[in-house]
């Protein structure tokens, strides 16, 4: 996979980030949070496979999406890290760490659930090649959100194949694991955008309410992509449950 690392830059040592990216994400999703923890924590931002800069197949299922992600942490050969995943990431997360668990120390899921049920119009939409770019970016973002954002976010995806888009999408549709949550022990911070309507605030509630060491935050005037939308005031919440 390619991905970028961003050295610590204080020489204490602290818990490795690895951020995963979302359904037709990139690395650059998380460059906010990135650039800011890189000042103490060593921080890796993959692209998975098919996406962004990463070549390879395009995987059908959240199971090899993570089975690839727990390869490539043994490989790198790290301590236990903290996996911060957002939405498609954040399912990929929850997997690694019941597969795994002596991979991953703590969990930061943004935007995501335990099962993750996708639309069957819209999936039937993208099975026929068809991307609505429009009706993407109005269930992503808030109505606040400030409209030269939303238009970079239509220009980004616009270069997507709606090939990739129903393999990601189908993979988040066909992801389920709440009877196994009650596995998952480390410490989680779920965080969820008050207006988030693909993965809305009742499925981020389910998720912290059924993992045995979570807590809720929720932010408001942001939608399912609060890395972009808000990421002050993520980076605050992140930063407070890592110390």
């Amino acid at each position: 996979m390619y991905c970028v690392k961003l050295p610590r830059k204080k020489g204490v040592k602290y818990t490795p980030l690895v951020f995963l990216h979302g359904a037709l994400g990139s690395h650059r999703h998380w460059m906010y949070q990135a650039n800011y923890f890189c000042s103490t924590h060593t921080c890796y931002v993959p692209d998975l496979p098919g996406h962004g800069r990463s070549g390879g197949v395009i995987l059908a299922t959240i199971e090899k999406f993570a089975a690839v992600v727990e390869d490539w942490l043994h490989s790198m050969n790290l301590p236990p890290v903290v996996l911060l995943g957002h939405s498609m990431g954040g399912a990929i997360s929850l997997q690694v760490a019941l597969n795994r668990p002596d991979l991953v120390k703590r969990l930061v899921l943004v935007g995501t659930g335990a099962y993750l049920p996708v639309s069957p119009k819209f999936l039937n939409t993208l099975r026929e090649g068809k991307m609505d770019l429009h009706f993407i970016t109005r269930h992503v973002f808030a109505k606040t959100t400030d409209a030269e954002l939303v238009r970079q976010a239509e220009k980004e995806l616009d270069c997507q194949s709606p090939s990739l888009a129903y393999r990601d999408f189908n993979a988040c549709n066909n992801f389920d694991i709440r009877d196994k949550l009650h596995e998952i022990k480390q410490e989680t911070l779920v965080v969820c955008g008050q207006d988030d309507r693909l993965t809305p605030v009742k499925l981020n509630r389910e998720l912290a309410h059924a993992l045995p060491h979570a807590r809720l935050e929720i932010i408001e005037d942001a939608g399912h992509m609060v890395m972009l939308e808000k990421p002050e005031k993520l980076n605050g919440i992140i930063e407070k449950f890592l110390e």
